[in-house]
């Protein structure tokens, strides 16, 4: 008995679990920095997985470890049922090993909205961007004393204390608190990790200061546009060399928004600056991909002297824009605040620089009924045939969005021959068909 006493005495209090996908793993780039900060100040681990199977076993090995476990999930609406699944083997386990499970989600879903936490039975939602409020809430975590055995004292506690952006699931009930931005200026978020091997694109932008119709964005930052100076982007490069990161990409909602203060104003000489302080201190020993995946550029931001700077200091061959639609209706509905001209005249000054367009779509939108599908197809056949390629997706009623109850529209079955044949060509790449079926269990789910 006293043996068993020492053993219990020497369990750590809290791991954190974090399950990173493809999908989501930029956003944990920032994440596990935010709460690796707090690893000096509180005894606790944080353990990631690129497998869901390894963390079962990792429960099962180590449930004598620890008291409390912390699982964090980034979600997408469109692997929301999938994480549905996840979450209940995680359940589970809890039920097996007796010990306290915190199912914590954030994420775009979770963001639109933040009930879903019911719906996926989970406890916490981050129902804003969550670098701040992750620390505030395992600060609280550890300051405040709990009893082992009920984690729904926490629960509580974060209810009664209206504890800012989150909500909760407790008592059978979802409590969401106050939304606030915490976040003013990109450059106090730490990226990369040295020892959790954390790297990859570098966010140089977040918050766009557009509303598409369709778009999750603008509703996850509240149009508040933030940049990372261009000092921190040199420091977060110069540690992708030291760690032999060869292809240096960036994430940003329209790479051509760098350190702009409004919509459509293009700062070339600050993504010049960008450009060349990068290329000064990695020489060619990186790639520099800018404006392509997954940071594209508003066709009405394209410009012949963007292009020439894109083209003196990156390495990429092709330029993606976002169009969506090829009839200026359905444009106008979902808020691009531009027309196909536009595209067109995009479309030409790329391949006028030596780039290859690519082009998004989106079919299936509320509005694009068989004519519009028609005129969109055609505008299509005109971009391919200037030398353009095209990427296409089906549209998703994404909860938060001015669309999220909208149904998706089938297509004709002779808009799509017309598709596979684009298809077959490689003219056309893209999930659409995924993306269909997907769209289809969002709309009857919610």
């Amino acid at each position: 008995m006293l043996k068993y006493i020492k053993f219990f005495s020497n369990m750590k209090k809290l791991v954190i679990v974090a399950f990173l996908e493809n999908n989501n793993k930029y956003s944990f780039n920032a994440l596990i920095p935010s709460i690796e900060q707090l690893e000096k100040s509180f005894d606790f681990d944080i353990k990631i997985f690129y497998d869901f199977n390894l963390i079962k076993k990792f429960i099962l090995e180590n449930k004598n470890e620890y008291e409390n476990f912390f699982f964090l999930f980034s979600i997408l609406t469109s692997e929301l049922l999938k994480y549905k699944f996840l979450i209940s083997e995680i359940k589970c386990l809890e039920k097996e090993i007796d010990k306290n499970f915190f199912i914590i989600n954030g994420g775009p879903h979770i963001i639109g909205k933040p009930d879903s936490i019911k719906f996926l039975n989970s406890d916490i939602g981050f129902i804003d961007e969550s670098e701040i409020t992750i620390k505030e809430l395992i600060e609280c975590f550890f300051k405040k004393k709990f009893n082992k055995k009920n984690k729904e004292e926490f629960i509580g506690h974060l209810k009664d204390k209206k504890f800012n952006n989150l909500s909760l699931y407790y008592d059978n009930k979802v409590f969401i608190n106050k939304r606030i931005k915490n976040i003013d200026d990109l450059n106090n978020v730490r990226y990369f990790s040295d020892k959790y091997q954390l790297y990859g694109p570098i966010e140089i932008t977040r918050g766009c200061f557009f509303n598409c119709a369709y778009c999750q964005t603008p509703q996850i930052t509240a149009k508040l546009v933030r940049h990372r100076n261009i000092e921190n982007i040199v420091e977060m490069v110069k540690l992708s060399i030291k760690n032999n990161i060869r292809d240096l990409r960036f994430i940003s909602p329209d790479a051509s928004s760098y350190m702009s203060l409004k919509k459509n104003e293009v700062n070339l000489e600050k993504i010049e600056n960008l450009l060349l302080s990068i290329r000064k201190i990695s020489g060619n020993k990186i790639k520099i991909y800018f404006g392509s995946f997954p940071s594209e550029i508003r066709p009405d931001n394209i410009s012949d002297d963007l292009l020439k700077i894109i083209k003196k200091y990156a390495n990429n061959k092709r330029i993606i824009i976002g169009a969506q639609s090829g009839s200026d209706f359905v444009l106008s509905k979902i808020k691009r605040e531009h027309n196909k001209e536009i595209i067109f005249k995009a479309t030409s000054i790329i391949l006028r620089n030596g780039f290859e367009p690519h082009v998004d779509f989106i079919f299936g939108l509320p509005f694009e009924n068989k004519e519009f599908q028609i005129e969109s197809l055609r505008f299509i056949e005109k971009l391919v045939n200037m030398g353009a390629k095209i990427h296409s997706h089906f549209f998703m009623p994404l909860p938060g969005t001015i669309l999220a109850k909208s149904k998706p529209l089938n297509l004709e079955n002779e808009i799509v021959c017309k598709i596979y044949k684009l298809e077959g060509t490689q003219k056309m790449y893209g999930e659409w068909k995924k993306q269909l079926q997907i769209a289809e269990k969002i709309f009857s789910t919610f």
